[in-house]
């Protein structure tokens, strides 16, 4: 069935702290702002809890229809989307939960091509599930006694060190000559700072305080579960992923 933007907006208004709320629900659900990460997160995390807070009883059989839809979307955002936000879950649960993804994204994908979502989507999203496998497998062979954060697998590294360049000067355009020099001088301190995490003090803009708006701003202090890598196995959590799925 086709998953419409005002089905989306109906069901959401189901949800118990929504109800009633069709501005905010509008806002939520708004495409113009490309950007907005906290928002998008928003409305991720709105619908993954259609699964268990709209009340059922009072909806048409095409609401109904509709909802079920959204519920599986809610499922395979939850699988892509928790391992990288909750504190609390062992890294073999987070590898568990996207194996889920992988395989459910794989068979919606097969079923209805890019109608379900975009084919670089897809390569883009399911080379994220390989990449954070390999890293977890690479990691046990270096040393299998020390954390994998999965969320340093992004590109949050590459933007700190484009910080680091933009900020070493007041001079913020700068030429190809000026890059080099600046590159290698913000590498500098960026190892020293990696050795040393106490003597840096923070970004304001990329603190997180463990506000909603701010779940784009994780770091490895954030998280509690057991993520040493020596406790996972790689093929169980696969196949546990895909019984779920």
């Amino acid at each position: 069935m086709l998953l419409a933007p005002y089905a989306l907006e109906e069901c959401l208004l189901q949800l118990p702290h929504l109800k009633g709320k069709r501005s905010n629900v509008r806002t939520l659900i708004d495409p113009s702002d490309h950007q907005n990460v906290p928002r998008a997160t928003k409305l991720i995390k709105a619908v993954i809890s259609l699964k268990d807070e709209v009340e059922r009883d009072e909806l048409s059989p095409t609401q109904m229809k509709e909802l079920t839809g959204y519920i599986l979307l809610g499922e395979l955002f939850n699988a892509l989307l928790d391992p990288f936000i909750n504190p609390s879950t062992s890294l073999s649960e987070r590898l568990q939960l996207l194996s889920t993804y992988a395989h459910l994204a794989f068979a919606l994908f097969k079923l209805h091509g890019p109608s379900f979502m975009t084919g670089q989507l897809y390569s883009d999203t399911q080379s994220l599930v390989k990449c954070c496998y390999f890293m977890v497998a690479q990691q046990q062979i270096l040393d299998d006694s020390q954390p994998m954060f999965l969320h340093l697998i992004g590109s949050d590294r590459l933007e700190e060190q484009f910080c680091e360049l933009r900020t070493e000067t007041h001079d913020r355009n700068c030429d190809t000559l000026q890059v080099c020099e600046r590159l290698s001088t913000s590498a500098e301190r960026v190892s020293v700072y990696s050795r040393h995490p106490s003597w840096r003090k923070s970004y304001r803009r990329m603190s997180y305080t463990g506000r909603e708006d701010e779940v784009d701003h994780v770091n490895p202090t954030f998280f509690t579960g057991n993520l040493i890598v020596c406790n996972v196995d790689l093929q169980g959590v696969w196949d546990l992923g895909r019984s779920n799925a």
